[in-house]
Parts: C-alpha cells; structure tokens; sequence
C-alpha cells in the first residue's frame, strides 16, 4: 500500500512521535517507553481498543497509531488516534494532534466535536484530561506540528542503513 520512499517518511515520522511521547527514554536503548508508537493505514474504534488491550498486557504501555494516507506520507500522518487501556477498559481517541504549550512543551490535543482534551506523557503512560488547554488552541497546534516536522526531518536527514 506505501511505497519505499512512503514508508521512509513513516518510519521517520513515528521516530519523531516518540521523541514527543517519550524524549527521555527515547535516548536510552535499554528502557521500555511507556507508548508504543505505530503508523501506517488507518485502524477502526474496535482494531484501535483491541491494539491498546494488546499493549497493555504484553508492554504495559499505551498505543499511538499515526494513520497516513498513500501518496501523501511526507506530510505527516493525517490523524493521531491513541488507545489506552486502564482497569479493564480500553479508551481510544481517533482524532488527536500534537500540540505543545508556549514553553514548548508537548501534549496529544483530542477533540471530539466540541470538546476537547490534553493527553501529557508521564513517565507510566499517557494522562488524559478532558479540557480545552488554558492558551491558544491554533498557536498550540502549530507549535505541535511544527515540532513534530521537525523531529521527522532530522530522522530524514539522517543516512540510510545499506542493505545486507
């Protein structure tokens, strides 16, 4: 479904996320992150909760899954969705962005019609609060995507491994 270069932008922008979901830990090899970061197609409600059951019991971490569209991986995934499962009850969020606070600080915005919610990344796993974030929504978005472009262009810039 995603061609070579495609899938190069994938892996890129799914490094990037978990930069953002996890900029400590994603600089020691020797921890298990907290968030299990994905891409590719997108996934359903019911493939998004089963994915976060899996996480939980076999990493114990929560699940980001960045859905991207063929053709069109350099832009970045077009939707964030995020599975969590906490006592026995999987919460997904199909419709998340990166948004970062004016120090620059990182959250998963998720909105679902009018409302909306911050997920931050503790070092357990993903905290979601449901609340419009306390400074502006598009500032925040832009800041988020910003961030994320960049985190996906340094992953770009970087050499390719040869092939064996």
């Amino acid at each position: 479904m995603f061609d070579e270069n495609g899938e190069r932008h994938i892996r890129a922008f799914i490094s990037a996320m978990k930069c953002v979901a996890d900029p400590h830990r994603a600089l020691q090899a020797d921890q298990n992150s907290p968030v299990v970061v994905t891409g590719g197609s997108p996934l359903n409600l019911i493939q998004l909760a089963q994915f976060a059951r899996s996480a939980s019991e076999v990493f114990d971490a929560d699940v980001i899954h960045l859905e991207f569209e063929p053709g069109r991986e350099a832009e970045g995934p077009q939707r964030i969705a995020v599975g969590m499962f906490r006592d026995g009850i999987a919460q997904v969020k199909s419709d998340c962005q990166v948004w970062a606070d004016p120090r620059g600080r990182p959250f998963l915005l998720a909105r679902q019609g009018q409302k909306m919610g911050l997920a931050s990344f503790d070092p357990e796993g993903m905290d979601y609060r449901p609340g419009r974030p306390k400074s502006d929504v598009a500032k925040g978005l832009a800041r988020g995507a910003k961030l994320l472009r960049q985190l996906a262009a340094n992953d770009l810039a970087k050499p390719m491994a040869k092939a064996a």
